[in-house]
């Protein structure tokens, strides 16, 4: 975030196996130590479950291990701490619902505690605090339309809700910078918001954006800072940004060799930095 820009030493791998590819990483430092956890999505099943792995200086302890695995897809792992648990939202819009879990036997034993939004197809919905409330940010598909460029608001006392949609939804329709893109942070006493740019194609590249208003009558940002793949991510596309524990984490894709004459490669790697 510092930075704005890609780490000069590059960034490392966690790769794959070529069964499958790691996408959506969301660090955490809990207890001392940072765990990632991950979209891992399965080649031969079609689908994605939710996997963790330990993260410390040297890099990942192992291979991720499957933490939340159901009967649909699951992405985003939207993980958070509060009052002394762990929680998650990941993304579940193959089920039309807004689900939140919270870890019995961190970092697995999920279980669920609400559903937050149902009857809806939400992508990437990112929970914040801010003015006293707590705030949900997602795109919202409507119809047959796009997943990517309608960004709707929901509020809440608490983080398990109710949820109250924002009265002005969709507070902004824009392809370049509706999508979230990673957790929300604070810098300088604003909020800066991870969005995708998806102008060329979904997740090509990377925005930071500064939250300029959030209330019950209005949203508003200014895009600061675009990342895109270069001499700094050798992949073709920038997807999600996090960070936990010193560390900073992205996703994206690159070009599987094997298939470089047939197909493209879905998300095959993530990267982290210290």
């Amino acid at each position: 975030y510092e930075l704005r820009a890609h780490p000069q030493s590059g960034w490392r791998d966690l790769a794959d196996d070529g069964s499958r590819f790691y996408a959506d990483p969301f660090p955490v430092l809990y207890r001392g130590q940072v765990t990632l956890f991950v979209e891992d999505y399965i080649h031969r099943t079609g689908k994605a479950i939710l996997s963790a792995v330990a993260f410390g200086p040297n890099g990942p302890a192992g291979t991720p291990k499957p933490v939340l695995e159901l009967p649909y897809h699951l992405s985003y792992p939207f993980v958070f701490e509060r009052d002394g648990e762990m929680w998650m939202v990941p993304e579940s819009g193959a089920n039309r619902s807004v689900d939140l879990y919270r870890a019995s036997a961190f970092p697995g034993g999920w279980v669920k505690e609400a559903t937050l939004l149902s009857d809806i197809v939400a992508s990437d919905a990112t929970l914040t605090e801010h003015g006293g409330r707590w705030w949900m940010f997602a795109t919202v598909r409507d119809g047959g339309g796009a997943f990517s460029d309608q960004l709707h608001l929901w509020s809440a006392p608490v983080f398990r809700g109710p949820w109250t949609p924002h009265p002005k939804n969709p507070l902004l329709i824009d392809i370049a910078s509706a999508r979230p893109a990673g957790r929300m942070v604070s810098r300088g006493g604003q909020l800066l918001r991870p969005v995708q740019d998806c102008r060329r194609s979904y997740g090509a590249a990377l925005g930071i954006a500064r939250v300029t208003r959030l209330d019950d009558t209005g949203f508003e940002q200014v895009v600061e800072t675009i990342l895109n793949p270069g001499a700094g991510w050798a992949g073709r596309k920038l997807h999600t940004l996090n960070e936990a524990g010193g560390l900073e984490f992205i996703d994206g894709s690159a070009m599987a060799p094997r298939w470089k004459q047939r197909r493209e490669s879905m998300p095959s790697g993530l990267g982290d930095k210290q």
